[in-house]
């Protein structure tokens, strides 16, 4: 009667175990997660990488970003190239500037831009109230960077030759002191370094702003090489960004917050830049015609005619953009279809 009894319960439960066996073989395995170092600056036109991390949006893609953090976006591009990260966030004109010795390099997407972001900062005791008054003077930049070019459009604005000034070239974190020790009498510079100098200086510094006189984009660009090694990579990266910017989109005040602590500055203060930045994940036809600009600039004015002539075009990754979003890819000289 027992060995009747097992005999009855084997082949009923059977059937279930052999079901839940097969299930369990036939599930495909967890998808590793995807180490990926990036080269970043903390800045407010960098929201969106910020933004992803702080909401894990990039864990949620299976990423674990290992961050590499710079002073500049032209310092955090020349890590990526030094081999300290794969992929790097920076403005357009430290691009250019690199794509020359690096035709390879390639702009995936535009994360951030803003049309008043850089100003030109003085000592109000060298005698500065005016544009015009900045003849004879010592102005200080990063070279081939973006408020190098925007130094360069300042002056032109203002009919100030750059034979009439003495432009001198120095690295972001210096410039402050700078000016503070009065080794230099203005700089081309933007947050936080503005902010440095106003406190070392105790606000008798004249700031000027142009509006609209020029639109700085950051872009997030890798290599072509790596690009494709890993297209998943790169896809699980904009998603991630298209998620923080929705976030930002619905929840700008706990944006502008965690931004704030990041940058360890008062909210305030992020307050009154917040409405200059457009943060967006997108490729758009202005981005084109400005690397063309700068091209032009760049081998007139910064650098030596070295390196690649390849249409602008080519230096934009446009595909992946395209398959995630492709309601963001604004490039009239393309069709897709």
């Amino acid at each position: 009667m027992r060995f009747f009894v097992r005999s009855i319960i084997l082949p009923r439960y059977f059937p279930a175990l052999f079901l839940v066996l097969t299930l369990v073989s036939c599930s495909p395995p967890p998808e590793q997660t995807k180490t990926v170092a990036l080269s970043v600056t903390t800045s407010l036109l960098n929201s969106l990488i910020w933004i992803a991390h702080e909401k894990d949006y990039f864990k949620e893609q299976g990423l674990d970003i290992k961050f590499k953090i710079y002073p500049s976006g032209k310092r955090a591009l020349d890590g990526m190239l030094a081999g300290v990260a794969e992929i790097s966030t920076t403005a357009e004109v430290p691009f250019i500037a690199q794509l020359f010795a690096y035709p390879d390099l390639r702009i995936i997407a535009t994360l951030g831009s803003s049309d008043n972001e850089l100003k030109i900062v003085a000592r109000s005791d060298r005698g500065i109230e005016e544009a015009s008054d900045l003849k004879g003077k010592i102005i200080a930049t990063q070279h081939a960077s973006s408020v190098h070019f925007f130094l360069h459009l300042f002056l032109l604005q203002h009919y100030i030759s750059e034979q009439e000034v003495t432009i001198q070239f120095m690295k972001a974190e210096e410039l402050p002191v700078a000016l503070a020790e009065g080794r230099i009498d203005a700089f081309s510079m933007r947050e936080p370094f503005i902010r440095q100098v106003n406190k070392l200086l105790s606000g008798d510094i004249k700031i000027f702003s142009e509006p609209a006189l020029y639109r700085k984009t950051y872009n997030l660009l890798s290599t072509d090489s790596y690009i494709q090694k890993n297209p998943e990579v790169v896809k699980k990266l904009l998603k991630a960004l298209l998620s923080a910017e929705k976030f930002i989109a619905a929840e700008p005040n706990e944006a502008k917050s965690i931004m704030a602590r990041l940058l360890n500055a008062e909210k305030d203060a992020v307050n009154k830049l917040w409405d200059n930045f457009v943060l967006r994940v997108v490729l758009e036809q202005g981005l084109l015609l400005q690397l063309q600009q700068q091209k032009q600039w760049s081998e007139q004015f910064a650098l030596k005619k070295n390196g690649s002539q390849q249409p602008m075009l080519q230096s934009l990754h446009i595909d992946s953009l395209f398959q995630v979003a492709p309601n963001r890819v604004g490039l009239n000289v393309i069709d897709k279809h």
